[in-house]
């Protein structure tokens, strides 16, 4: 994996892979800011898209509880995951969440960021999903 900056770099929503959730109609996170790759990765702009619906069914509870954990308790979280894309390609993938500082004045519950391997790169089909790994992380 690619070593991992402090999460407060994801301040800087420019960073590599960040991007930002809000927090909508008290159980729904949407995507506001998403930047480029990740735009190029899933093949769209994600801006007020459905995060935990980019997600299999069978992960979407877990996810749910632990955006709920992030934003209510302030915790940051670490998952490990990987993308399948339309062609069915697997890609490893982490992705971070951490409660934004500026939550109540631009309506973000959450900065998060997308990292993948050094050398892993996707084909040009698009993520179709996301799905959680179950070994623990290191």
């Amino acid at each position: 994996m690619t070593s991992l900056a402090p999460l407060r770099t994801i301040d800087k929503l420019g960073a590599r892979g960040a991007f930002a959730l809000h927090h909508a109609d008290g159980c729904h996170y949407l995507f506001g800011w998403s930047g480029t790759e990740l735009a190029r990765i899933s093949g769209r702009a994600l801006r007020d898209h459905s995060f935990v619906n980019l997600w299999r069914a069978t992960d979407r509870p877990f996810l749910q509880a632990l955006l709920d954990d992030v934003r209510r308790f302030g915790r940051p979280k670490k998952v490990k995951a990987q993308a399948v894309s339309l062609d069915g390609e697997i890609s490893p993938c982490v992705l971070e969440f951490a409660r934004s500082k500026y939550g109540s004045q631009q309506n973000v519950a959450m900065r998060c960021r997308w990292t993948a391997p050094q050398n892993t790169g996707f084909t040009k089909q698009p993520v179709l999903r996301l799905e959680l790994v179950t070994e623990p992380m290191r």
